[in-house]
């Protein structure tokens, strides 16, 4: 159930602000550093906090300054609107500057936001450089495990420092199932994500490069207010309004999850099946197979059958759907095809499986396998398309099908058919299945039996 409050008090020199996803702790005793304590992912207890955070850095006229050398004068909440706020004020004695960093929380969503604000109080100007207003040392669990989503979530590091593309960065604990999106709203040029570049760094920032080098001259009474950051947590993508939220904010920038035709047909390019031996086992066109195909594609955001599968892979706890070929997806391609041009199946024993039931009927795929358990998500089975009273009245019929019969179908028998309501009624199916019937008999009058067909 989705929270419903969200909140920030001053507990003795302890800013709390959060909600019912995520809690974040700030020291903020007067006449002392203001500092992160705690950034606590409520929907698993885990506090990502690794070490003293810095919170920000910004140089003032080239020389250097941190949290540590500013000092809170105030703190103020308002938490009697939705979203939350608070508003840290801190002052350097050897500057005529003012620094004052705000958070907000909003009732509804996993995620915290971050600002700050600089004014002049002095009598000249100054230039402001090097900045980075969100400062912290984040990590699930351990570096080892640690994977760094980069590329709009398409491509897997272990650390980042990325600038103009990206504007969030995705950093997931491949045994835990959980983690935060670190993200900024700063313009193209500007923006400066880090993750791990340097320890267990998150920061976000102004661009440094030469090119796009972020500089702010800032005169007597003048105030500058930094873009927004924020921190997003989830875990396993349990909360799945999470990723919701995130791509209907940009429904181009990230990658969807998959449907649960859309993972069974990867899983099985990755066997080297191709889309005819595919159509076969699920029972439904090729062309169809080409369109399911088509759509995981532009979910994934790539264009061949070799990227879809390493994408898939690479991002299965986005559908709780994984891949192992066993070996090269581009070989296993390549081989499915040779044996299919051959005569042969080159996925084995699990396509015979699929298309003979046990009493020795070809079933219709209803679904592929269920995402394992804490990954819910799109990649769970929707419902079947046959409802269970067809499959009752087709489990109550003769097993069997004789070619003869079904060959000899007329305009009237199709009709007759398109009455049933014990079967999918479509008139162009039951036309391929006429037809299949017809050269059935055909291929065992020219070679005496069907299996003996080459």
């Amino acid at each position: 159930m989705i929270g419903t409050t969200a909140y920030a008090r001053d507990e003795r020199g302890i800013l709390v602000i959060g909600n019912a996803f995520l809690e974040r702790r700030i020291e903020a005793r007067p006449g002392e550093p203001c500092r992160t304590v705690a950034f606590v992912n409520k929907r698993t207890g885990c506090d990502y906090l690794r070490g003293p955070a810095r919170e920000l850095t910004i140089a003032v006229d080239g020389v250097p300054f941190g949290a540590d050398d500013l000092r809170v004068t105030e703190v103020r909440v308002d938490a009697a609107a939705d979203p939350v706020t608070a508003r840290v004020s801190l002052r350097a004695s050897e500057m005529p500057l003012a620094f004052e960093l705000r958070y907000a929380v909003h009732v509804r969503h996993p995620v915290v936001r971050k600002w700050l604000v600089v004014t002049n109080h002095g009598d000249v100007r100054v230039t402001l450089g090097d900045l980075d207003w969100e400062d912290l040392e984040l990590l699930v669990d351990g570096h080892a495990t640690a994977e760094v989503w980069v590329d709009h979530f398409t491509r897997r590091e272990r650390s980042a420092a990325v600038n103009m593309e990206d504007c969030v960065l995705l950093v997931h604990d491949a045994v835990q199932g959980e983690g935060f999106i670190v993200g900024t709203e700063a313009p193209g040029p500007l923006k400066r994500l880090e993750a791990y570049a340097t320890g267990s760094r998150i920061a976000v920032g102004y661009d440094r490069d030469d090119d796009t080098i972020f500089e702010r001259v800032l005169g007597p009474s003048e105030s500058f207010t930094t873009a927004g950051a924020f921190l997003l947590t989830y875990a396993a993508w349990a909360t799945t309004a999470v990723a919701a939220a995130f791509m209907r904010r940009s429904p181009r920038s990230y990658p969807r999850p998959l449907t649960a035709r859309e993972c069974a047909t990867l899983e099985r390019m990755a066997r080297g099946m191709t889309q005819k031996m595919i159509a076969f086992e699920f029972g439904i066109f090729v062309n169809t197979v080409g369109n399911i195909a088509a759509n995981a594609y532009r979910r994934l955001g790539v264009h061949s059958a070799a990227a879809a599968v390493h994408a898939h892979r690479d991002a299965h706890f986005l559908c709780g759907s994984s891949i192992d070929s066993g070996r090269s997806v581009r070989a296993s391609l390549r081989t499915g095809r040779r044996d299919h041009d051959q005569g042969g199946v080159a996925c084995g024993p699990s396509l015979e499986r699929q298309v003979t039931h046990e009493n020795g009927r070809r079933p219709v795929l209803e679904g592929a396998p269920a995402a394992p358990p804490g990954l819910p998500c799109a990649a769970q089975p929707r419902r079947a398309p046959t409802p269970a009273s067809k499959a009752d009245a087709r489990a109550s019929r003769p097993v069997g099908v004789d070619p003869g019969k079904v060959a000899r179908y007329r305009a009237g028998d199709v009709a007759r058919l398109m009455r049933d309501a014990a079967i999918v009624r479509n008139r162009a199916k039951i036309a391929v299945a006429i037809a299949n019937a017809n050269a059935n008999l055909e291929t065992k009058r020219d070679f005496g039996m069907f299996h003996a067909y080459q």
